[in-house]
């Protein structure tokens, strides 16, 4: 964020936030709260891009993006006041979620008073009217897993997100087993693990996957941000990529074509969920309607490179 502010995109007001640069102040502005994890502000190959498409969506004679950040310890958030408190501080008439931390005591509040908002980043919760704009979790792994199968893989494992943690990487799970039975193909308990989103384990797991008496030929990661690692434990079994083990990330991030070789991935449309996020949330300032008639999934696409390779045993 602090790029951004040196850029100009974005102005610090000491009490109130931090706010969108472009505005025009003779007009009576509607204000628009962005409210993320604090972390994910670190991540810069996602904000940026979501916040950009945010700033191109709205009218900015007539609105204010404000950026409000939390963390587990902001005041507020253990006691599911947070939001109650930022909507009245800041005079909020609309908010983007751009988080899955946000408790289940917030998410109610927004919705008992009706306030308009949108979360991003989380699947469409079926029996719930909230509206969303997320990427198709689902067809990113049923596209790996069926290029996989080109590839004459059957031996696959799935180094998923936190989905212990996170709805949309439990989804990505659902999604990978039901593939996989679709295509007759057998999953082993083993082959199935949980990483840290920072990806500083992925090395460990990885190297336990790839141990076993029968290891797996493919690997797919719930993030790109696990290659790193999946490619050091390749490489201390005597493995090569893709040689002897194809991976797929997701995400598309800067270090997938950065790695030698460099990594298939799945990219999701940052700059397009903001865009359709912040599109949603003016709809819904102007016109209350159905949430639920506002649930949007981003298409996501393969991106071939060197990473994958014909299955040695097929």
């Amino acid at each position: 964020m602090k790029s951004l502010v040196q850029e100009g995109w974005l102005v610090r007001m000491q009490g109130r936030g931090t706010f969108v640069a472009r505005v025009d102040e003779k007009l009576s502005p509607v204000n628009i709260g962005v409210m993320i994890y604090g972390p994910a502000l670190k991540e810069q190959w996602f904000f940026p891009d979501l916040l950009r498409g945010i700033t191109d969506a709205v009218e900015v004679e007539r609105a204010n993006i404000i950026i409000i950040p939390f963390d587990d310890e902001t005041p507020g958030i253990s006691e599911g006041t947070f939001c109650r408190c930022m909507v009245e501080q800041k005079e909020l008439h609309g908010l983007l979620v751009v988080s899955e931390e946000l408790s289940e005591r917030e998410i109610c509040y927004l919705l008992s008073g009706e306030f308009p908002f949108v979360l991003t980043r989380v699947p469409p919760y079926p029996d719930r009217p909230i509206a969303s704009v997320c990427y198709n979790h689902e067809s990113g792994v049923r596209q790996s897993i069926a290029y996989l199968h080109e590839l004459g893989h059957t031996k696959i494992a799935y180094m998923g997100g936190q989905y212990s943690k996170y709805y949309a990487s439990l989804r990505a799970l659902t999604a990978f087993r039901a593939a996989m039975a679709e295509h007759g193909t057998r999953i082993s308990p083993d082959w199935v693990v949980e990483c840290d989103y920072s990806g500083h384990n992925a090395a460990n797991l990885a190297h336990k996957i790839l141990s076993g008496n029968t290891p797996p030929t493919a690997i797919i990661m719930g993030d790109d941000r696990f290659a790193a690692g999946v490619y050091k434990a390749a490489a201390m079994k005597g493995l090569s990529i893709p040689g002897d083990l194809s991976v797929i990330g997701y995400n598309d991030l800067p270090i997938a074509g950065a790695l030698s070789p460099a990594l298939t991935t799945i990219y999701t449309p940052r700059y397009e969920m903001g865009r359709s996020a912040c599109e949603m949330l003016e709809e819904m300032i102007l016109d209350t309607g159905n949430p639920a008639e506002r649930q949007q999934e981003l298409d996501v696409r393969l991106v071939v490179r060197d990473s994958c390779a014909p299955c040695k045993e097929a």
